[in-house]
């Protein structure tokens, strides 16, 4: 017994086809915001050049890339935290003692009354050495201070 398929029939096209781009066109001028505004970020160069302690050994890593403009720095120390090269917390062994977070957060708030009109970028410099919760700490303190836009700043290949 056959059996009967069942087949749609295929209808001409007739007329002009149009191209419909207005997608494409959409997922370009994405493409195009995101493009300008990497390039208007790499384009911002630094005023001042960034100052390196020469007790910190900076990570290492295989790109090397410009600082920028770093605002804020915060140097994490064996021995310290420092806002700006000013001392501002004791750490014992690149760990915060007691009450010393307290006394990086006065620092840091006393810094922030004073320089009202630092923009809101942090640039943090810490040892390699430095215990991951010690940085989570400085980072955390500034951005209670308002700070938002952070920088780990890594030594590059040589």
């Amino acid at each position: 017994m056959g059996k009967k398929r069942l087949r749609k029939k295929r209808t001409a096209l007739t007329g002009d086809l149009e191209l419909q781009i207005t997608s494409l066109a959409d997922i370009f001028v994405v493409v195009l915001v995101f493009l300008l505004k990497y390039v208007s970020l790499s384009v911002e160069g630094a005023k001042e050049p960034l100052v390196i302690p020469a007790e910190i050994k900076l990570p290492m890593a295989s790109i090397k890339k410009a600082a920028g403009n770093h605002g804020l720095s915060l140097e994490i120390l064996e021995t310290g935290v420092y806002i700006n090269g000013t001392f501002a917390a004791t750490l014992l062994d690149y760990r915060f003692g007691k009450g010393a977070d307290q006394e990086f957060q006065t620092s840091l708030n006393e810094f922030q009354k004073n320089n009202s009109n630092q923009k809101q970028k942090a640039s943090i410099l810490a040892d390699y050495r430095a215990p991951y919760d010690t940085v989570q700490r400085v980072i955390a303190s500034a951005a209670e201070e308002g700070y938002s836009d952070f920088k780990l700043i890594i030594a590059g290949d040589q």
